[in-house]
């Protein structure tokens, strides 16, 4: 879906509503920030060694998945063509007010993150 076809459907949205209640008045719907979406393929190498260093870590298998925000890993990926991943464990506080990681999240990811190099490294 792109920006384009968001805007129109916001504006239809705000359209309809005006037209049920013309207090709402006037409303300007304009994109404030549009960041490129990145992806990976969950088989990428990178995506698989840093699965098995997970899995090594923690005795879970981690789930290959989207998220919702954006992080300049994309700069990385789309501009410089270099593969990346992201990953963390802990908790869901992440891109919000009082962001946080508990000691033993940071211990297992650096873990992480120090076994996946050395199975990228062979």
């Amino acid at each position: 879906m792109t920006h384009e076809t968001i805007l129109g459907r916001l504006r239809e949205i705000v359209a309809a509503a005006r037209a049920q209640d013309p207090a709402i008045g006037e409303v300007d719907v304009e994109l404030t920030n549009l960041a490129r979406p990145s992806f990976m393929q969950p088989d990428e190498p990178l995506v698989q060694y840093m699965s098995r260093a997970v899995a090594e870590v923690t005795g879970q298998e981690p789930l290959a998945q989207g998220m919702q925000a954006t992080s300049d890993s994309r700069w990385i990926l789309l501009d410089a063509g270099i593969p990346i991943v992201n990953f963390s464990m802990g908790n869901d506080s992440g891109h919000r007010p009082n962001e946080w990681c508990g000691v033993q999240d940071l211990v297992d990811n650096v873990k992480i993150y120090a076994l996946m190099c050395l199975l990228l490294l062979r």
